[in-house]
Formats: C-alpha cells, structure tokens, sequence
C-alpha cells in the first residue's frame, strides 16, 4: 500500500503497514513514525515520565534526579516538621516535583536545595494542603517555584489567651475578651514573613493585648492594645520585629459633635475629667498634662468644653483682635496667646449711643424702661432687657473624643 499522511501521532494508523506491503515500504513507514515522534517531541533529549503520585509520608524525602522527575510528594508534619531536600546532581532544566502538605499542624514543611529555589535558600509550606510545585532550570542553575495555598482559609477563634504558632500563619485570629481581658503572644520563633490578622469581636471594655515582650517588639512598643469592638490588626514578623500597621478611622484624640447624652463606646464627653495614663496610652503621649496633671502621677485631664462656644484658631490670620491676650485653663499647661484651646470671657466691643439732650420725651434702650430728658441734662440711664447672659439663638450639643 502506499505511505499514510501523518504529522502527529494520532495521525498514525496502527493497521499500517499491511502484511503485503513491501519490505521498502515498511522502511517508509519507519521513517514516517520517527518524523511524527521528532515533531511531537522536539529537542527530546531525555526520557519522559507521566506524573504520579507517592504514598504520603510521615517523615523527611530527598528526592533523587531523574527518577523523580514529575512525581508528587505529599508529606504529613503531624508529628514533628518535615524537610523535602530536592536533587543537586543528574538534574536537566524542565526537572520538576511538587510538594504537598497534607496536616493541619503548626509544624512546617521545608523545601530545601542547594541551588537556590526562587533566590533563597529554602522555601516553607505552613497552612494544610499548601503546596510547592518547583522547576529546576539548568540554564540559571537555580529552582523556581509557585506556592500554591488555599483561596480561602478558615478563619480561627479564641476566648482566652493565645500563643502565636504556624497555624495561624496567613488566618483571621477572632478574639472575644466578654469575659476577661486576653493576651496574644508575639513569639520570636517564628519564620520571618509571618503574617496574620486579629480582631476584637466583644463590645466590652475588656482588651486584646498583642504582646512581643519575648519576641523582639512590635512598632517600636512591647505591645499593642485593641479596645474596640471590630478593632482590627494585621501583624506581619521580619524575623527580629514585629510591625502593625494599625487601622483606625478615629485615631486617639479625634474628636466630633455628638447629639444623644451618652457618648458610644470608646469615647467620652470633654468635661475635664482625669483618665488614666496607662490605659490611655496613645491619648496621653498626644496630650500629656496640656489640659491638667490629673493626680500628678496616673492620670491626666481632658479639656473641659462645657458651656463654652467654640471659635476657630485665628493662628495669624487677624480676625481676632485679641488674640495675644487669650488666656490658658486654669491646671493646664496651654500657652496663653494665640494658641488652640486658650479662653476668652465675655465682653462688648467697645461702642457709644447718642441720643438728643433737648427732646423733652422719654427714649426708650432696648427693651428696658425708657429714661427722659428734659433739655438740660447731661447723662442718662435706663435698663436694657432682662436676661442673665447675653447669647444667640442656639442649641445643646455634645462633644466627645476618642480615647486610646
């Protein structure tokens, strides 16, 4: 028969060639079939293998070139952490193998080589079902690898204490302190590049403490305090320190109007009152004793706004003529002059009425009784309404501040 068309292998018919063919023209086909394969494979200098799967092992693999090649490795850290050391000899660049954690375990996996994998010297599964797949690349003589993790992992919670480990690494750590105060311990033992989230859930005045008292620091500080129901942070360690970057709408000292008489949770009215410098930390590095000492040692004062109109910080422009004259609160440290949260009492400008001597008729001032004139005298007087204070139309409103 003559020579089938082929440029694939599953163009090749596996009924050719016939019995009756001619010797020559099964050499036809024989150079047919290596010219499908050479343009199937191109450049195949090496043997190929269908991936497969290992039994899982509870315990550390090194993998052997070439006969590794495309295999999966699944490894379970239940008992102790585990180390997959890849091949250094015998490897070609296509060389491939992925690493598959399969516990739930606070012990890592380790993915070791002595040529590099993505510039370090090892690479870390921590979350169950985490996974490594790796290329080796004899070009750069290095490891390339994609760390594959979850979409989406379970978040954890905790109405207690709780000491940081592996399994929280990448999680939503959900705090409840409703029945006391909690404390989350920052270790230094972790791997750098540890990140995880912790949010407050509970609406008490109880707090979640991030404590990195034995494991370096945390923004400079050995702790970090949320106070706040929903108060939420994402912690993140570099191997030496901690960092949080804290968010927070309403930082320490923000203040507002506020048109209920109870101030929500977290603020309160500024009334002067004295609060304490430890629980208040952030509020009393921001006012110290500007506004009051407090008992001179644990607490400090909050500015007292009650009864008072405000009026914006002239700060140079010269509207307010007197404002080198305004004067501080009484217990504070305030700079009199023209400076934010200095007074000024009540006055009237300076003016004059005039009025004419001669009308023999009673003049009225204002609302008062009128006073009379008779054409010969000089000076004059008469009431001029009846209230306690001199003030516009107005209405109540609280002001309340965030403390922190």
């Amino acid at each position: 028969m003559g020579l089938e068309a082929a440029t694939y292998i599953s163009d090749l018919s596996a009924s050719n060639p016939v019995a009756s063919d001619l010797q020559s023209q099964g050499d036809d086909h024989l150079r047919l079939i290596k010219a499908v394969l050479q343009t199937t494979f191109p450049n195949a200098s090496r043997a190929f293998r269908m991936q497969s799967v290992v039994a899982v092992t509870a315990g550390d693999i090194t993998v052997v070139a070439p006969t590794d090649d495309t295999k999966v490795f699944p490894v379970n850290a239940t008992a102790a952490a585990r180390t997959v050391t890849m091949p250094s000899s015998s490897l070609f660049s296509g060389y491939s193998n992925v690493v598959v954690k399969t516990d739930s375990s606070a012990n890592a996996v380790t993915v070791a080589a002595a040529a590099l994998i993505n510039g370090a010297a090892s690479i870390k599964l921590y979350n169950q079902y985490d996974a490594a797949i790796l290329w080796y690349s004899s070009a750069d003589t290095t490891w390339y690898a994609f760390i594959v993790t979850r979409s989406w992992i379970p978040p954890a919670s905790a109405s207690g204490n709780v000491t940081l480990d592996n399994t929280y690494q990448d999680k939503l750590l959900t705090v409840s302190a409703s029945g006391a105060s909690r404390t989350i311990t920052l270790p230094s033992t972790l791997p750098a590049g540890f990140k995880c989230k912790v949010k407050k859930t509970d609406s008490t005045a109880n707090t979640v403490t991030l404590d990195a008292t034995s494991g370096g620091s945390i923004n400079g500080a050995n702790t970090v305090v949320l106070r706040f129901q929903y108060e939420e942070v994402e912690i993140v360690f570099d191997g030496t320190t901690w960092h949080a970057p804290v968010y927070d709408p309403f930082p320490p000292g923000s203040s507002m109007l506020w048109w209920t008489d109870t101030a929500p949770t977290g603020w309160v009215f500024l009334e002067g009152q004295a609060i304490s410098r430890t629980t208040y930390p952030r509020l009393f590095a921001l006012f110290s004793t500007t506004f009051g000492v407090g008992d001179g040692s644990t607490t400090f004062n909050l500015p007292d706004v009650r009864g008072r109109f405000p009026r914006f910080w002239d700060h140079g422009k010269g509207l307010d003529p007197d404002a080198a004259t305004r004067t501080a609160p009484a217990g504070s440290s305030v700079t009199a002059g023209d400076h934010v949260a200095t007074l000024q009492d009540d006055q009237f400008e300076a003016h004059t009425h005039s009025y004419d001597r001669s009308a023999p008729n009673a003049i009225n001032a204002g609302q008062g009784s009128g006073f009379a004139g008779n054409g010969a005298a000089s000076t004059a007087s008469g009431s001029a309404g009846s209230g306690t204070e001199t003030r516009p139309t107005n209405m109540n409103v609280g002001v309340i501040i965030k403390l922190g």
